[in-house]
């Protein structure tokens, strides 16, 4: 799956391809790997808590909210990272977390 990154300095935008190369599920959890101008493994799974997603590379992790909800995610997700991944997490959802 191919998603564009954004990253904003000021007023002016760059933007770049990234893609979801590998997504494995665990049941508990999948784990996806992201390439774009580098490469990076994320978890993302629910416990009784909540979603969470896990940067281990990063060796960062948060709380998210329903998989859905694109604003509340990327304002957590952007809090440790550097720059944004547009990935849409309703696609993760489907594969995670089907009825």
């Amino acid at each position: 799956m191919t998603f564009e990154c954004v990253k904003k300095y000021g007023k002016r935008m760059e933007k770049w391809a990234g893609r979801i190369t590998a997504i494995k599920s665990y049941g508990s959890h999948i784990e996806l790997r992201i390439e774009s101008r580098s490469s990076i493994l994320v978890l993302i799974g629910q416990t009784t808590s909540g979603h969470f997603a896990c940067m281990p590379d990063f060796g960062a992790g948060c709380y998210l909210a329903d998989l859905k909800d694109i604003f509340w995610n990327t304002e957590k997700l952007t809090a440790f990272c550097c720059y944004l991944f547009h990935t849409r997490f309703h696609i993760l959802e489907e594969l995670m977390f089907k009825s």
